[in-house]
């Protein structure tokens, strides 16, 4: 049974956070939260070193890395500790939604895409959208801090966890994200930044939850159409909506729209 839960969460929004965190706190249900919020623009400091500090903080076991800007249901809190139970003993990471070693999609989200679920869950994943983490604080694991910025750590941690020995898995614990997320200049550094890094032993071919990273080579062309047929074909399927109701209550929670 999870006792207790550290939560680490990048703040440059007051508002948003507090939101956030009201929407946990009123299921903890006795369980002890700790709430670790890092305000790494004050400090001028990026994700990967933000969230390293907030884990080194953390007293729990299972350390829940989330952004400001996600509403929690009623009944998540219940959920999330059920299915991160039910993992096998090798996971170190697990997250809400992810791309399969195939390619593929899988989760559970709402969003201002809209409301999707990619099955199966439980799922083995390469990627995890950064919304919300979870790391298990006795595996070790840490982020790398040279990853530039604030994207793609996400990745990066699925693929360390994978060459030391670990899994990283999806759970089907969905949340409402408040942000879609968005492609700019410093998404273009931070995956350069990982292809670099996992290029050689990834065959230049990486899936993120955002985009397939690719380079040009001949020898990957196979794989790089495989990956992104998959990719795209997870994607168009996630539009038929998920009809479930387990985000209803969250949205007198919906007070903005924009966050990290």
């Amino acid at each position: 049974m999870m006792a207790n839960l550290s939560i680490v969460t990048i703040v440059n929004d007051q508002g948003q956070y507090s939101t956030s965190r009201r929407s946990l706190e009123r299921q903890g249900n006795g369980r002890f939260l700790q709430f670790i919020p890092i305000d790494a623009d004050g400090v001028g400091i990026n994700a990967s070193t933000a969230l390293n500090r907030g884990l080194a903080m953390a007293e729990s076991e299972w350390v829940l890395l989330v952004h400001q800007d996600v509403i929690f249901p009623i009944a998540w809190l219940d959920r999330f500790v059920s299915a991160m139970e039910s993992l096998p003993p090798a996971t170190a990471v697990a997250g809400l939604v992810g791309i399969r070693p195939n390619g593929a999609f899988v989760g559970h989200v709402k969003d201002p895409h809209g409301h999707h679920r990619w099955l199966p869950m439980p799922a083995s994943v390469v990627s995890l959208d950064e919304h919300c983490l979870a790391v298990r604080k006795s595996s070790g694991l840490l982020f790398d801090e040279t990853c530039p910025g604030f994207h793609c750590y996400g990745t990066d941690i699925c693929l360390s966890a994978r060459e030391h020995g670990f899994l990283a898995m999806v759970i089907d614990a969905p949340v409402i994200h408040l942000s879609g997320g968005r492609l700019d200049a410093s998404f273009d550094l931070a995956s350069r930044w990982l292809l670099a890094k996992w290029g050689p032993t990834r065959h230049y071919v990486i899936s993120t939850c955002a985009i397939l990273l690719r380079e040009a080579k001949a020898s990957n062309l196979f794989r790089l159409l495989r990956a992104r047929l998959k990719q795209r074909k997870s994607f168009r399927e996630s539009f038929c909506r998920c009809d479930c109701s387990l985000l209803d209550d969250a949205e007198p929670y919906v007070t903005t729209r924009a966050g990290l």
